[in-house]
């Protein structure tokens, strides 16, 4: 990166810039004996000796709490978790330069600060590739086209380009970090009668070489991504995942692979771009060598199971017709018909998804379009480059994103039906806008758990803005209590198919009679939907809900490939760029500062150090072992925030129906001591209770417990202390203590004789209650789950989650 001293220069303000360059200039004396690479540097060559300390061990100062080393990682963790842009991190710099002492070795300098990190190896090695618009991939250093029918000057600015970053360097670095290869090999290779994950799926179970521990795979995507408001530049980013590792490591960013990344105002030419992707992936097969730092060096191979994208972008990566022409559908051949600008997909009883595409005859249907110089069923030639990758099918191993097909495709145009004021809309029997200030006054009262991030938003002005999550919420949790006041019966029976479909898809474990139900149900709901909505209604993506349970019997749960982790990540992306000039290089370098971060911090730290507790609180990495608040119970449980006795008087929280419960619970007729608490850390789900005031927006205390699977309100936790033994006197015999959560039970609604209530009640994850002043106090290990309440006319209807690993 170039010197940008003068970028640093500040209008005078007393401040003694010549002492602080003094101070740059006494640290390159240090400097030229800091090699914690072992490579050469133009810094390194006039190195004096080699027994002095690295720079990255000494303190600031005589007296500092924090080394140099220390000093630049924690500055570099605050910038990337802040999303600092250029500027503000140069001026931070100088900042922080200006509290030090004189003498210090902190350096204020940007080029400095940039110096230490490259010594540190952190960038990745790139490929840039030009595309000539003959569409032949070229060598960046090319200057004319190598198709020798082409031979076009590529020299000039508007030459399309993209670059490529090895995949397997990125994976023989996620290596090298401790306990990465045991993540790998703890996963569930042997097939079960429940899909749990993407291991589970028949792609990856039909690939022998994976049930070797030491092999790996992976899930791509890829999709476009808009730099700017006021420009038509963008990004097109190639992302890979391991499906090996637990669903909450395989989301950090730093076990992400950045493949590649297109630049420029127009999509990208598949046909040139996933060229070198392509056989990278055959390469991986063939197997790479890794160096765990605890164990010996092996050999993985490495195989492409599946590749999820919305609609457009599957598209182009399959080289077929967009969704909105004849053969459209990238799962069947079934060609559909086009009235006005929409074009329909009508349902087909005698076979709903069929008939099928394979993956053979889709490379026969490209080759036969190459010959014939147009699409067959569907298909363009040339053939997509992921046909040549083996073991992967281009067709069962794409996934149907519910994300962009389920929310943002079929809940939303559900919803625009409802409540759009268009005078053909208020004509409709479905029409619901008449209500919308009640609506919105019921989504208000709403408080979802921690979980749900976004409060429900108004409807009125605010529908255009929801995101997907939002629309993820009110399709599983808040629609059914809501509209079940104001949609026609025969609506609101055909919704309550498409809900509870959705809901079992993305359960944390789905049994095969859970996913035959679920594909009935889809079934149904599109077979009606033509019906009530009319046939010229049922776009893609309510044809596409016919393919969603065969989806999950080939890559798993929904979630386990839905774009919403790349879709975060896409958004991570715009806050990586700042300013119009050297894009490129901006992005570059903080991607793969990101992703290698680790390596640099691993071992950089003391533990129980302020620079280690820093650390660990901006990159979000702090256990609860290390939280002076969190007090252990349990294994991965705990209480948070101070415990506070009990005078067992009724004086404070605990009132006489408490107690009862309490002794209940321990048939012990004598409490022992009492302490209670506000919330508790279990399996790393936070619970709060109604005694925690300090958040108020969110319900995280209305919670499902016990075999029955009882609903109710944590009033508080509970520590009881009693004495292991049956002496009456006082004795010094040990205590045990035991910890409940102190519940309000709600009280379950039977089925009434209304129309409306039955059929909610055949809703499995929705059930209908009423305050109740009953208490129990439950084990914590008794706890299942979090729920999401809906009061609504002096009921709570409770929605269930349908598993642990979706956060917004």
């Amino acid at each position: 990166m170039e010197d940008t001293d003068s970028e640093n220069e500040l209008p005078d303000s007393g401040i003694d810039w010549d002492e602080v360059r003094d101070v740059r200039e006494r640290t390159g004396t240090v400097y030229r004996h800091f090699n914690s690479t072992g490579r050469d540097t133009d810094d390194l060559e006039s190195a004096g000796s080699s027994n002095l300390p690295r720079l990255e061990t000494m303190l600031l100062f005589d007296g500092a709490q924090i080394t140099f080393g220390e000093s630049m990682v924690l500055i570099m963790a605050t910038a990337l978790n802040f999303h600092f842009p250029n500027d503000a991190l140069t001026c931070l710099l100088i900042l922080i330069g200006l509290h030090c002492h004189k003498d210090s070795l902190y350096v204020a300098s940007r080029h400095a600060f940039d110096k230490f990190f490259s010594l540190k190896n952190l960038q990745f090695p790139v490929t840039r590739w030009k595309v000539c618009s003959c569409q032949r991939l070229n060598p960046y250093i090319k200057t004319v086209c190598e198709n020798a029918e082409c031979q076009k000057d590529i020299s000039t600015s508007d030459t399309l380009y993209f670059l490529e970053m090895p995949i397997h360097f990125q994976l023989q670095n996620m290596c090298k970090r401790k306990g990465f290869c045991k993540m790998i090999r703890n996963s569930r290779r042997k097939g079960r009668q429940t899909y749990e994950d993407i291991v589970d799926g028949r792609q990856y179970q039909k690939i022998k070489q994976l049930q070797d521990t030491k092999n790996m795979s992976l899930l791509m995507n890829t999709d476009g991504v808009r730099i700017f408001k006021s420009s038509n530049f963008g990004i097109w980013p190639i992302y890979f995942t391991v499906n090996e590792l637990p669903y909450h490591e395989r989301t950090k960013r730093e076990n992400l692979i950045f493949a590649g990344v297109w630049f420029g105002i127009s999509k990208p030419k598949m046909v040139a771009f996933m060229e070198p992707f392509a056989r990278a992936l055959r390469n991986l097969q063939k197997g790479v060598m890794v160096h765990p730092p605890d164990e010996p060096c092996f050999t993985t191979k490495v195989y492409l199971i599946g590749c999820t994208a919305d609609l457009q972008a599957k598209a182009l990566v399959m080289n077929m017709k967009q969704h909105n022409g004849n053969f459209g559908c990238p799962k069947c051949k079934q060609k559909g018909t086009h009235s006005g600008s929409k074009h329909q997909w009508p349902f087909q009883a005698a076979d709903p998804k069929g008939p099928r595409r394979t993956h053979e005859e889709t490379k026969s249907h490209a080759a036969a379009a190459l010959d014939a110089n147009k699409d067959v069923f569907g298909i363009r030639g040339p053939a997509s480059w992921l046909t040549v990758v083996p073991h992967f099918d281009i067709i069962e191993g794409m996934a149907v994103d519910y994300m962009h097909g389920a929310l943002l495709g079929v809940t939303k145009r559900l919803l625009l039906y409802w409540m759009s004021e268009t005078t053909e809309n208020k004509k409709q029997r479905w029409y619901c806008g008449h209500a919308k200030s009640e609506i919105d006054a019921m989504l208000e009262d709403i408080k979802p758990p921690m979980e749900v991030h976004r409060r429900p938003r108004s409807i009125t002005g605010q529908l255009q803005h929801w995101k997907a999550s939002e629309f993820r919420a009110w399709l599983l949790y808040y629609s059914l209590p809501i509209m079940i006041h104001f949609l026609p019966t025969d609506f609101y029976e055909h919704y309550t198919l498409f809900v509870t479909a959705i809901h079992i898809l993305l359960q944390q474990s789905i049994t095969t009679d859970d996913l035959d139900k679920a594909e009935d149900l889809l079934l149904q709901f599109v077979a009606q939907f033509e019906v009530l909505y009319g046939v010229k209604e049922v776009v893609c993506n309510v044809h596409s809900l016919v393919h969603y349970a065969d989806n999950v019997r080939e890559l798993g749960p929904l979630w386990a490939h839905s774009c919403f982790y790349f879709e975060d990540l896409n958004g991570q992306l715009r806050h990586l760029v700042h300013g119009t000039n050297g894009i490129v290089d901006q992005l570059m370098r903080a991607v793969s500062i990101v992703q290698k971060f680790p390596e640099v911090t691993r071992d950089c730290f003391q533990p129980g150090t302020p620079a280690q507790d820093y650390f660990a609180k901006v990159w979000k990495q702090a256990s609860p072992e290390e939280k002076s608040n969190y007090q252990k119970i349990a294994d991965r449980c705990f209480a948070v925030g101070n415990l506070k006795k009990d005078k067992k008087d009724q004086s404070g929280l605990l009132k006489m129906t408490h107690y009862e419960a309490i002794m209940q619970a321990t048939q012990q007729p004598v409490l022992g001591d009492l302490f209670t608490y506000d919330r508790m850390l279990m399996k790393g789900n936070m619970y709060h209770s109604q005694a925690y005031k300090r958040v108020y927006r969110h319900n995280s205390y209305t919670v499902m417990f016990g075999e029955e699977r009882k609903v109710g309100e944590v009033l508080c936790y509970v520590q009881h202390n009693s004495k292991s033994c049956s002496c009456v006197d006082k004795c010094e015999c040990p205590q045990r203590a035991r910890h409940y959560a102190i519940i309000n039970v709600f009280q379950a609604v039977p089925a009434g004789e209304n129309l409306n209530d039955i059929t909610l009640q055949s809703v499995p994850h929705v059930n209908k209650y009423t305050l109740s002043n009953m208490f129990e106090a439950v084990a914590l290990n008794t706890l299942i789950a979090k729920v999401v309440p809906v009061a609504l006319d002096g009921f709570i209807y409770a929605a269930e989650l349908p598993n642990f690993y979706e956060k917004e």
